[in-house]
């Protein structure tokens, strides 16, 4: 078979598809649908069965993209499990994943074992392969998503005990789910082929199999080491995946060498290889910044690349046949992780409503539970495709369903601060204005002569020097409060703009935040100590005794930054952030992570402003300035605040 023929012309077909499938993607993030469920709608159309762009034997030529794709998706979990954050935690992050594994995979395999005979391939396969079915799919669908869970929480400004510890185990899941697959595959091996050795020998021969897999690991992660320090750019991302596909390679080479010359089998686990070489790179060497950085810049490509061709790869006969089943193993594995996750939360302690909900934060699966359903169709060839349809089916259902479960119960437990939807411009511009001295009043003069309709808003017992100025509307409040909000009309505000006591301020702000999404937001500031809580909810704030003076420092000394701080420079920010989060105390800068388009300018400890450089170590309480992206400062915010979440920003 020629080159073009073989391999050139299906890699160039799924780049074409690729593109169109990151478009489609794109219109059903719009929609509010998941991103991933564009990319296998794209791959199922273009797929053999429907418009045939990609052929049953080019899928079987292109395996080598799944191989490369699924060892991404180890490396990128173990990297996400970086141990410092969650050590304060770890007690019911534990407790919690071992209950919903220990209930979630039992219930699916027994319930999958119940109608495998109904899924075409599986009946003819005979009683051990749909046991071993059962066993693979309860494994797979303990998989989580880090990556949804963490857009989530940024989205809705979410910290929290309740947060910290879903988050948590997701992370952590992300690993064991792997563990427990690579565990499913060797019993389900055993249960296909039998074994000649007794049952305490073959459970030795899976101790030995697993602990090589974790020296294979930190081999593999010693190599990413190796050459994350050699190599920069686009050379490091290309042997990073090509290291990955090697790991499968060599997996595959050892088992068919060891059977040919010994008779014997052994199976490493390339997922459970590449996941421990992420933990290790991510845990035991100073590379985990650069690896993660190198890891989120090429995952758009992997990802578009890996769910359109697992659309493709998809019997959507088999899928059409046995959405039923999708359907059981949903339900089963909500009902699942709602026990798993009450029994672990009750053995750690948690508050009965912890117990009660924390069930709607594990719902969502995505990359590595994909992962994993396509290589069981690599790794049993002649039912495992029909099994991989199912669990994808299923995966989908979760993918639906999760996020809104999990934006409602953030909320639900108070640890959510979204904003609100502002509402549409109604032809007027209207201002509230909260004070009653002479700035409150020239600055409501002023905008109404630009055609304003302002609202003068004062505290009981406030006195006006004209109270009947013509054009201007008085109210007197007695106090801050939603009601009072709604009695002013705030819902059609485009601007709010506060001159009371900070306290006052940052009520009326907030009220303002959650409730009518006003875009605008202006206070007068009493004390600098003030501003994160402002910054946080992109308050414009106005230090009287020392904006003037700052401004024009700025424009003689640095007039590049000033540019950038007066807005000038579209999408950047500085942020102050506080180190909240007790788990980054002690780590070093470079041991962040911190998103490409971040750098951290200062530190300021107490009295005392630091340069920083790579070594420099963090403090709880410690104040990090931090230029980048509004989307990156607030992913570093969420991280860096705990539950202290105080953040104080210079909008630009």
């Amino acid at each position: 078979m020629d080159l073009w023929g073989g391999v050139l012309a299906p890699v160039a077909v799924l780049g074409v598809i690729a593109l169109a499938s990151r478009e489609i993607g794109k219109g059903f993030r719009r929609l509010k649908l998941p991103l991933i469920s564009g990319f296998l709608l794209c791959g199922a159309a273009a797929g053999p069965d429907v418009l045939a762009m990609i052929s049953r034997d080019a899928l079987e030529r292109l395996q080598f993209v799944d191989q490369v794709a699924i060892a991404f998706i180890g490396f990128a979990a173990g990297v996400e499990l970086y141990l410092k954050e969650f050590r304060d935690r770890i007690r019911p992050i534990l407790w919690v994943t071992f209950g919903i594994a220990a209930v979630t995979l039992p219930a699916i395999a027994l319930t999958f074992r119940s109608v495998a005979h109904l899924v075409p391939g599986l009946a003819s396969a005979g009683t051990g392969a749909m046991a071993a079915a059962g066993i693979l799919a309860g494994s797979v669908l303990v998989a989580r998503s880090p990556s949804s869970a963490i857009a989530i929480i940024k989205e809705l400004r979410a910290w929290g005990p309740f947060t910290r510890l879903g988050l948590g185990v997701t992370v952590l899941m992300d690993a064991v789910v792997i563990v427990l697959f690579t565990i499913s595959v060797e019993i389900a091996d055993v249960t296909l082929h039998g074994t000649e050795q007794g049952l305490a020998s073959t459970v030795l021969l899976l101790f030995v199999q697993l602990l090589a897999s974790g020296l294979a690991g930190v081999l593999v992660g010693q190599l990413v080491r190796g050459i994350l320090t050699v190599l920069h750019g686009r050379a490091a991302s290309v042997a990073i995946l090509a290291l990955g596909w090697a790991v499968f390679a060599g997996a595959r080479a050892l088992h068919d060498g060891a059977f040919t010359v010994g008779g014997h089998e052994i199976l490493l686990e390339p997922l459970l290889i590449c996941m421990i070489a992420g933990l290790f790179v991510a845990n035991a060497t100073r590379r985990r910044e650069q690896f993660h950085r190198l890891l989120d810049r090429q995952s758009p490509v992997v990802f578009v690349l890996f769910f359109t061709l697992a659309g493709a790869s998809l019997s959507l006969e088999v899928l059409a046949r046995t959405w039923q089943i999708a359907l059981l193993l949903f339900g089963v594995r909500l009902l699942a992780i709602a026990v798993g996750a009450a029994l672990g939360a009750t053995i750690s302690g948690e508050t009965p409503s912890t117990r009660r909900l924390l069930w709607m934060s594990f719902i969502t699966q995505a990359g590595v539970g994909l992962g994993l359903a396509k290589e069981v169709a690599l790794e049993f060839p002649g039912w495992g495709e029909e099994l991989s349809t199912v669990i994808i089916g299923v995966i989908v259902l979760n993918q639906m369903a999760g996020p809104p479960a999990y934006r409602w119960v953030l909320r639900r437990v108070g640890e959510a601060h979204p904003r609100a939807d502002a509402a549409g411009f109604d032809g007027v511009r209207d201002a509230i204005i909260f004070g009653h001295e002479g700035q409150a009043m020239a600055l409501a003069r002023q905008l109404h002569e630009h055609g304003w309709n302002v609202k003068l808003a004062a505290m009981e017992g406030a006195t006006f020097e004209n109270p009947h100025e013509r054009g201007l509307e008085i109210f007197e409040v007695h106090e801050i409060s939603a009601e009072v909000l709604a009695s002013l009309d705030a819902s059609r505000a485009e601007c709010i703009v506060s001159l009371l006591d900070d306290d006052a301020n940052y009520r009326v702000c907030e009220l303002a935040y959650e409730h009518y999404g006003t875009e605008n937001l202006v206070v007068r500031a009493q004390h600098a100590t003030e501003f994160a809580r402002f910054r946080e909810l992109g308050v414009v704030v106005v230090d009287p005794a020392t904006a003037m003076i700052s401004l024009l420092d700025h424009m003689v000394r640095s007039p590049r930054s000033t540019s950038l701080l007066l807005g000038l420079d579209e999408g950047n920010d500085v942020y102050d952030i506080q180190v909240g989060n007790p788990n980054l105390h002690g780590m070093h800068i470079r041991e962040l992570t911190l998103p490409e388009d971040a750098l951290v300018l200062s530190l300021r400890r107490g009295h005392n402003t630091l340069i920083t450089h790579g070594r420099t170590e963090l403090h709880h309480g410690d104040w990090v300035t931090i230029l980048g992206s509004v989307s990156s400062l607030e992913e570093i915010a969420v991280r860096f605040e705990g539950d202290a979440r105080g953040r104080e920003a210079t909008s630009a």
